[in-house]
């Protein structure tokens, strides 16, 4: 009787584990592809981003070197170099 009792015990355990193993599986099998399919659309959505930062960026750079290779002589005589204004004879405007 002992002996039906542990083998009943042990059906029950080999059962369980092999139960909860295939549910893992199957939950790998459906997690898996949904886990990559996310990774996948954010490093793309990343890779997007990243080249717009740097065409924002190349695009700025071309601004400023616009700017700075821009027309000598616009500021009128009045102008100062500190970037205040003053008059042609020489008195500053508030």
């Amino acid at each position: 009787m002992e002996e039906q009792q542990r083998l009943h015990a042990y059906r029950f355990v080999a059962y369980s584990a092999v139960t909860f193993s295939v549910v893992a599986v199957f939950s790998l099998c459906i997690t898996l592809p949904m886990v990559y399919n996310y990774v996948h659309g954010i490093k793309t959505q990343i890779n997007h981003e990243i080249q717009f930062c740097k065409h924002s960026a190349r695009d700025i750079f071309a601004e400023v070197n616009h700017i700075r290779s821009g027309e000598k002589g616009i500021c009128p005589k009045y102008c100062a170099i500190d970037g205040g204004v003053f008059f042609e004879d020489g008195t500053r405007r508030k």
